[in-house]
This record gives structure tokens, C-alpha cells and sequence, in this order.
């Protein structure tokens, strides 16, 4: 089970390090290295999970059950205490808790990028979790929260 895993997993470490490396050597710019993260953490960690999933043969999967059923109490579990702490002692709204809980539980970061962007674009953050406020001036008007976030 290790052996997929890091089969799975070590080409995305092999590109985030040549973009380290890249990075340090100057060959891409800021808008470049923009655009090469969103292609590996929305194309290529998902398919590199995919195929590596796929490529187990079955009795390696039932082999290792009791890991697969520790790892899903885990994330219920972090789901479950997240969104309690952010509705009951941080009194967020019920929308936020759940995107709270979806951010702190969700193994993949990319997914749950994706998510709280989604959720911003459609209205489901108030005002004080809004990205936008950070930033003063004109662009605070809701017409171009679309814009940012598809």
C-alpha cells in the first residue's frame, strides 16, 4: 500500500520540485508559475490520484481495510468537530460551518480550493470571510467577484 501511494504521489512531488528549482533559476515568471499551479493542482494531482487508485490491484485495497476505515473516521471525525466549533462556539452561519468543515476535513487542498472559491462566487461567505475585503478601492463591488472566481 505504501508502494502506490508513493507511486502515486512522486510525480507531483518531482514537479513541485522542478518548479522550485525553476523558480530559483528565474525561468518563469510570477503569471507563469500562477498558471503552472492551477494546471498541477487542478489536472495533474487529481489524475496522478486517479491513475494510482486505479493501478491497485484489488487485494492490496482489501488487504489494507482497516487503514482505509481509520482514514475515513479521521476525516468524519475533523469534519464533524470543525463544523460544531465553527457553528456552535464561533457562531457562523450555517453555510460557513459546513465550508469551514469542508476546508479542515477534506484530504485534497485542491478540492477544497475549489470549493471555498465556488462558495465566495456564489454568495454563501458574509462579508467578514470574504476574500475581497482585503483589498480597498473600486474592486470591492460585487460585479467583479465573478469575474475572479470562475
Amino acid at each position: 500500500m505504501v508502494e502506490a501511494i508513493l507511486s502515486a504521489l512522486s510525480p507531483v512531488v518531482v514537479t513541485l520540485l522542478l518548479g522550485f528549482v525553476a523558480a530559483w533559476r528565474h525561468d518563469f515568471g510570477t503569471k507563469d508559475a500562477t498558471v503552472l499551479n492551477r494546471m498541477v493542482l487542478l489536472y495533474a494531482v487529481p489524475i496522478a490520484l486517479f491513475v494510482g487508485t486505479v493501478g491497485t490491484p484489488r487485494s492490496d485495497l482489501v488487504q489494507d481495510i482497516a487503514f482505509a476505515i481509520a482514514i475515513g473516521v479521521a476525516i468524519i471525525g475533523v469534519y464533524g468537530l470543525a463544523f460544531l466549533l465553527f457553528r456552535f462556539v464561533f457562531s457562523f452561519s450555517l453555510s460557513e460551518s459546513v465550508l469551514a468543515a469542508l476546508t479542515a476535513s477534506a484530504p485534497a487542498a485542491p478540492m477544497s480550493s475549489r470549493i471555498s472559491k465556488t462558495a465566495a462566487a456564489e454568495g454563501c461567505l458574509s462579508q467578514r470571510q470574504h476574500p475581497r475585503n482585503s483589498i480597498a478601492g473600486p474592486r470591492n463591488d460585487a460585479r467583479y467577484v465573478h469575474q475572479d472566481y470562475e
